[in-house]
């Protein structure tokens, strides 16, 4: 499919202009990383990596959980439902429903990095039939350009402020839902948050800050 069909899928599936409008930008800064870590001889599949990017949100328009506020995001991430952690799994699960290929439909599983199966358990979600941890490049690089559009949209720089911006980006959101069903604090040495950690060290390098609104 092109572009404009993936997005038109997207469209009959109720997706707003604004999500549109996101998963489009997320696509164009994930193929900018593409292009950069090519330049490193790092092979990427540009077809699966766009059509992942455009994909990866499908399970927001799949929630049916209420809505939540994180105290540390505030109204800047308005939005947010008491079953977003698992919007990856739902996007993937929907993904496969409408006959969209797994490697594309593992995009919208893997873009939040987990949670993985043995999180699902602790979160009391259904996991997906895969594990939810991004294994190829092009898994990563999605995710990754998806974290630091957030990231950006929450006013924080990891460029000036590090591993701090990143960490602001995901343990406040992680943290929320796991200590919502476990009762306590998501740890900060928790594999889900290394993980993150791990994938920016990974991909930063080739990341332009300019792409995502940041100097």
């Amino acid at each position: 499919m092109t572009r404009k069909e993936m997005v038109a899928v997207l469209a009959r599936e109720g997706a707003p202009e604004a999500l549109q409008e996101h998963v489009k930008a997320v696509a164009d800064r994930a193929l900018r990383i593409a292009d950069a870590a090519a330049r490193d001889r790092r092979a990427v599949d540009r077809d699966l990596l766009e059509s992942a990017a455009i994909f990866h949100d499908l399970g927001l328009l799949k929630r049916r959980g209420a809505p939540v506020t994180i105290p540390e995001y505030g109204e800047r991430a308005a939005g947010l439902t008491s079953d977003d952690v698992a919007h990856g799994i739902l996007g993937y699960q929907a993904a496969v429903a409408l006959g969209i290929e797994r490697k594309t439909a593992r995009g919208a599983l893997t873009h939040l990095f987990g949670p993985d199966n043995a999180a699902c358990a602790a979160l009391g979600i259904a996991p997906a039939e895969e594990e939810a941890i991004a294994t190829g490049l092009e898994e990563r690089i999605v995710g990754y350009a998806d974290l630091l559009t957030w990231v950006g949209m929450l006013g924080r720089n990891p460029w000036r402020e590090g591993e701090d911006a990143i960490l602001f980006g995901f343990h406040p959101y992680a943290g929320y839902f796991w200590k919502r069903a476990t009762g306590n604090p998501l740890p900060a040495d928790h594999i889900w948050v290394t993980r993150v950690l791990e994938i920016d060290r990974e991909l930063r390098r080739y990341a332009r800050p300019e792409d995502f609104g940041m100097r």
